[in-house]
């Protein structure tokens, strides 16, 4: 009887990620960014191997973070949302990792389709050390095609989209997508 609890809630939660992932506005292609939220992204391909599309957010503290300012360094994009239990259970791997090699990768949080508000109630709970950046209006999650939560894009550090996961991160898989980067344990 636990066990088909366990599973149904197993399932729900997969349609809740799937059906939250195509619920997310994409803005049409022929649509100008530039004139959206303080020129949040430029479009272009997003698949491992192209440039990753230059983006600027803010973060919680409200600093502008741009992608371009990391040039040189590894960067972790992982997107995710506050109801994403997945999500809250990632972000202390992340965190961890972030730490251990901060002269080599950065790990960049974004939260879509939040408020500011809730965004900082939940990261006052979490407590991580990376930057936080808001992505209220979900269209840098629609640029990189995010489709469900998390979903994390490895950056090289001249700026190449060399790895994307969709789901939970485990230390494994992490070290998995940093290791050809030249991020080592």
């Amino acid at each position: 009887m636990k066990n088909k609890i366990v599973l149904y809630l197993v399932i729900a939660t997969i349609i809740v990620i799937v059906v939250a992932g195509l619920a997310t506005t994409r803005p049409d292609e022929d649509s100008d960014l530039s004139g959206r939220s303080n020129n949040l992204v430029e479009s272009g391909s997003v698949s491992v191997n192209s440039p990753a599309p230059i983006l600027s957010l803010p973060d919680i503290s409200g600093t502008t973070i741009e992608l371009d300012d990391y040039l040189g360094k590894v960067v972790v994009l992982n997107f995710w949302a506050t109801w994403c239990v997945p999500c809250k259970e990632e972000m202390p791997i992340l965190d961890q990792y972030g730490l251990e090699h901060p002269d080599s990768i950065v790990i960049l949080g974004i939260a879509v389709g939040d408020s500011e508000e809730s965004v900082r109630s939940f990261i006052e709970e979490i407590n991580v050390s990376y930057p936080i950046l808001l992505d209220e209006t979900g269209v840098v999650g629609s640029v990189y095609h995010v489709v469900g939560y998390p979903t994390t894009y490895f950056v090289d550090a001249a700026g190449i989209i060399r790895g994307k996961y969709i789901g939970s991160i485990t230390p494994r898989i992490l070290q998995q997508n940093l290791i050809p980067l030249g991020i080592n344990q």
